[in-house]
């Protein structure tokens, strides 16, 4: 909070240092803790403290395979509502899940390249951040966490001492 607050009154590095106060802290929990709290918020701010227009870009990325995300779930749910009436729709049910789950794979594959992208294309210290930050909190940060990127288990304990 004291970040986004610093940064939104224009003072940067005061905002800065509130970012990097969080990120130290979070090197210092589990792994599985840290998508958690409010780092994935913090990250986002640094990024945009080094690069604004960057994390804009990196933003509006995660916010369109949202929203593809979601219109072909959409349609996907009205297509097996159709064939939940059809006693022979079975096959057609399980081919829809598979082509819903290989779609949901391109589009996301798709994002983390363009993010990728627009990473590896900015200055060294808003790479060398973005880096820290998919250390702390997922590899395809800043979109959705794959369920094997976030282990669930023992989530809000906090380590002992600093990562591995």
């Amino acid at each position: 909070m004291g970040a986004f607050c610093h940064a939104r009154l224009g003072e940067v590095e005061a905002a800065a240092q509130c970012c990097e106060r969080a990120l130290q802290v979070g090197e210092r929990m589990k792994p599985e803790a840290c998508p958690m709290t409010t780092l994935p918020l913090v990250a986002l701010e640094a990024l945009r403290l080094l690069e604004p227009k960057r994390a804009a870009k990196m933003e509006a990325v995660k916010q369109r395979l949202d929203d593809e995300l979601a219109r072909l779930h959409d349609e996907v749910e009205q297509a097996a509502a159709k064939l939940e009436c059809d006693p022979k729709g079975n096959e057609d049910l399980l081919r829809l899940e598979r082509v819903c789950g290989d779609k949901t794979d391109q589009l996301t594959e798709a994002a983390e390249r363009e993010i990728d992208t627009l990473v590896a294309a900015g200055e060294p210290r808003f790479i060398k951040t973005s880096q820290r930050i998919r250390g702390l909190l997922w590899r395809s940060w800043p979109l959705d966490p794959v369920e094997e990127e976030v282990p669930a288990e023992d989530a809000l304990a906090v380590s002992e001492g600093s990562r591995p």
